[in-house]
């Protein structure tokens, strides 16, 4: 079974995406900010990400600038997750890091799903 890992500071919004993930047939783990979401990811070695951009603590593009350093996670596809347009453009700006794509807040199913299995199978 494939395992997405979810990193987002709101609680809700983690537990509806990892419900649906699994209705999906996917594993899940969560973590509620950038820096734990590395530590689950080094320990969980997940085979993709959902990364929210706006957290406490680490931001999403702080972690994805961490996991493409780090040989064992570097391969991860990744999917940055928002519902603002301003963060989506900061991002793209700053980058200087590789992503899969955007899931944009609020979640439309079907587009995650697709995208998901696009990577997954």
């Amino acid at each position: 079974m494939k395992k997405i890992l979810i990193v987002d500071d709101e609680e809700i919004t983690r537990y509806a995406l990892s419900e649906t993930m699994k209705e999906l047939g996917y594993e899940t783990v969560e973590a509620e900010n950038g820096y734990d979401g590395i530590n689950i990811a080094r320990q969980e070695l997940p085979d993709l990400i959902i990364m929210d951009i706006s957290m406490p603590v680490m931001n999403g593009i702080d972690a994805v600038k961490n996991i493409r350093l780090d040989p064992a996670l570097q391969h991860i596809p990744i999917f940055m997750s928002t519902g603002e347009e301003a963060a989506k453009s900061k991002f793209t700006k700053e980058q200087g890091t590789e992503v899969q794509g955007f899931v944009e807040k609020p979640y439309k199913i079907e587009q995650i799903a697709k995208k998901i299995k696009e990577f997954l199978g």
